[in-house]
């Protein structure tokens, strides 16, 4: 389950850097992946540094740090 959480990753972290700051569903409808991948993936890049996450328009806006 940990490779798969980190390739998920991965992909979120790549998105994020092509596209700037995204919404939660926009990265999900983008990366056609499940809304449980999606969260398990952001709990791991937030949990690293790698972004940050903001509650904002009944949804979450995700933007990598620098």
């Amino acid at each position: 389950m940990h490779h798969e959480i980190g390739q998920a990753a991965g992909l979120v972290l790549d998105l994020l850097t092509r596209h700037g700051e995204c919404s939660a569903l926009k990265i999900r409808s983008d990366l056609r992946m499940t809304q449980t991948a999606l969260y398990l993936a952001l709990g791991w890049l937030s949990r690293e540094g790698k972004v940050d996450i903001v509650a904002r328009d009944r949804t979450y806006w995700v933007v990598a740090k620098p």
